[in-house]
C-alpha cells in the first residue's frame, strides 16, 4: 500500500476513535437533569414532575408539614420549609430528595424560601414578634439578615431576574397588595393599591409581574408591568387560582387551582390561553416551582478531542489532495 494511502487510513482511523470519545462525552452530558421539572407540594410532601405532568416523583415522605419548594439557580438544590425537627424551618436537598440539610434553627416559624438569581442568598419569611417578616441567609444557613421590620405581615417572596429587587405581598395598607424593595430591604415601593393581591412572580425578562388577586371575590391570576401599571386579568375562575410562577423561558405560567375536587397544578400561556391541567394526584397540589434552565458545563476533554479531530482532518485532506492531484491518482511516494 502506498505510503500516503497508509497515512490516510491511519489518520481517519484515529479520527474515528476520537469521534467515538466525543459521542461518549455527549451521552454523559445528556444525563444532566433537564430544566423541565416542576417541584410542588401534595399531602404536605414535596414532589417533582415534568413540565407536561409526567414522571411524578415523591421527594420527601413523613407526617411532617413540608412546603414552599424553591430551586437554586444551578438546579442542584431545592430549598423548602419543613417541621420535621419540631419547628418550621428552612431546609435544602438535592432534586432527587437526597443530601438533606437544615439551614435555620431558631424559635421563629420559617416559611416561603426563595433563592436569589446569583445563588448567594435565600430569602424567607419568619414569624417573629407575633408578625411575619422577611429575612435572608446564605445557602449554608449563615449570616441571617432581617430585611423588613414593621407591624404588617409580609409574604410571597419573589426575586427579580437581575437580583436587585424582591417583590412580596403585605397587608401594610389593607387589604394585601404587592410591594417591592431592594434586596437589602431598602426602597420599599407599593405596586398595587386595593387589589387584594398576593404571590408575585417576575417574568424572566423582568418586564412583568404575575400575581393572584381576590379583588372580585374569587382568586384569579393577573399580570402587570414591573412598575405596577397595566394590570391584566389572565384567568376567570369562580373558585380560586393561586401561586403563579413563570417558566424560565417565559412561555408558560404554572399555578394551583381549585377547579376540581382536589386542587391541582395547571399551566397556561402568559396571555391566559392554552390552559392545561398537569397534575392529577389525590392530594391537594400546590406551591409549584419551575426548575431553572440547566447549562451544560464546559468539558475540557471534549474541547481537546474536537481540536485534535480538526487538525487530523486537515492533515488527511492535504494527503488526499496529494494522493489524487487534479482528480487523477498521483504517483506513489
Amino acid at each position: 500500500m502506498p505510503f500516503l494511502l497508509r497515512m490516510m487510513v491511519l489518520i481517519f482511523g484515529v479520527i474515528a476513535l476520537l469521534g467515538t470519545g466525543l459521542i461518549a462525552i455527549a451521552r454523559q452530558d445528556a444525563e444532566i437533569p433537564p430544566s423541565a421539572w416542576i417541584a410542588f407540594v401534595s399531602k404536605h410532601d414535596i414532589y417533582r414532575m415534568r413540565a407536561d405532568g409526567t414522571q411524578v416523583q415523591q421527594l420527601t415522605a413523613g407526617v411532617d408539614i413540608e412546603g414552599s419548594p424553591s430551586w437554586s439557580p444551578d438546579g442542584r438544590w431545592i430549598a423548602f420549609s419543613s417541621s420535621r425537627d419540631g419547628n418550621q424551618d428552612i431546609y435544602r436537598m438535592h432534586p432527587d430528595g437526597t443530601h438533606l440539610q437544615r439551614l435555620t434553627d431558631d424559635p421563629g416559624r420559617n416559611w416561603d424560601p426563595a433563592w436569589s438569581p446569583d445563588g448567594r442568598w435565600i430569602a424567607f419569611v419568619s414569624w417573629v414578634d407575633n408578625n411575619w417578616e422577611i429575612y435572608r441567609i446564605h445557602p449554608d444557613g449563615t449570616q441571617a439578615q432581617r430585611l423588613t421590620d414593621n407591624p404588617a405581615a409580609e409574604w410571597g417572596i419573589a426575586w427579580s431576574p437581575d437580583g436587585q429587587w424582591i417583590a412580596f405581598h403585605s397587608d401594610a395598607d389593607r387589604p394585601f397588595d404587592i410591594y417591592r424593595m431592594r434586596s437589602d430591604g431598602t426602597q420599599v415601593q407599593r405596586l398595587t393599591e386595593g387589589a387584594d393581591a398576593m404571590s408575585p412572580s417576575w417574568s424572566p425578562d423582568g418586564r412583568w409581574i404575575v400575581f393572584e388577586s381576590y379583588h372580585d371575590s374569587f382568586g384569579n391570576i393577573h399580570r402587570m408591568n414591573a412598575n405596577g401599571t397595566e394590570i391584566q386579568r389572565l384567568t376567570k375562575s369562580d373558585t380560586f387560582d393561586r401561586d403563579p410562577v413563570w417558566s424560565p423561558d417565559g412561555q408558560w405560567i404554572v399555578f394551583m387551582a381549585g377547579r376540581s375536587i382536589n386542587t391541582a397544578i395547571y399551566r397556561m400561556r402568559p396571555d391566559g390561553s392554552h390552559l392545561q391541567r398537569i397534575s392529577d394526584l389525590p392530594g391537594m397540589d400546590s406551591d409549584p416551582a419551575w426548575s431553572p434552565p440547566v447549562k451544560v458545563p464546559f468539558h475540557p476533554l471534549a474541547s481537546l478531542l474536537s481540536g485534535a479531530v480538526s487538525i487530523l482532518a486537515g492533515i488527511g485532506l492535504e494527503l488526499w489532495r496529494r494522493l489524487i492531484p487534479n482528480g487523477s491518482r498521483g504517483a506513489p511516494v
